[in-house]
């Protein structure tokens, strides 16, 4: 988090893999996202190695003035993991995929096993605008990585 972003350094960068357990996640993936104009894959996961956030406080979410290049021109695929729905999550959400110009599949890996709440989510998900034509939004089991 203490990283400086010049917008030299990551100003090849075609993926990036975000791990939301930490609170201050979002404000991480604004600043590469604002670095990276070259981005096209983009993974947000909830790592089982950091643990769960429970008791820290909720960053709120403050939609950029400036949509990044990157989320116009070049982002192809999202790949969100241990997607829980929460406010800010929806919010991040709705606004890559009402943003991102090329992307072509939206993929999301609910955390809940509840097949209810995951129709909700898929539904609130499929309701949101999406900027590109071609958007494909994918709702997938649980992810269980190798």
């Amino acid at each position: 988090m203490d990283a400086h972003f010049d917008g030299t350094i990551f100003g090849q960068l075609e993926q990036l893999k975000v791990c939301t357990c930490e609170t201050e996640w979002l404000d991480l993936l604004m600043r590469l996202l604002k670095a990276a104009p070259k981005l096209r894959f983009i993974v947000l996961e909830l790592s089982k190695i950091h643990g769960i956030r429970t008791e820290d406080p909720l960053m709120c979410w403050n939609k950029p003035s400036r949509v990044p290049e990157c989320l116009l021109s070049s982002v192809e695929y999202l790949d969100w993991r241990q997607y829980q729905g929460t406010e800010e999550e929806k919010q991040v959400a709705r606004y890559i995929l009402g943003n991102s110009g090329r992307l072509g599949f939206a993929t999301f890996y609910p955390k809940s096993k509840n097949p209810v709440k995951n129709l909700q989510l898929l539904t609130e998900l499929s309701m949101s605008p999406k900027r590109s034509s071609i958007c494909q939004l994918v709702f997938r089991g649980n992810y269980n990585p190798a």
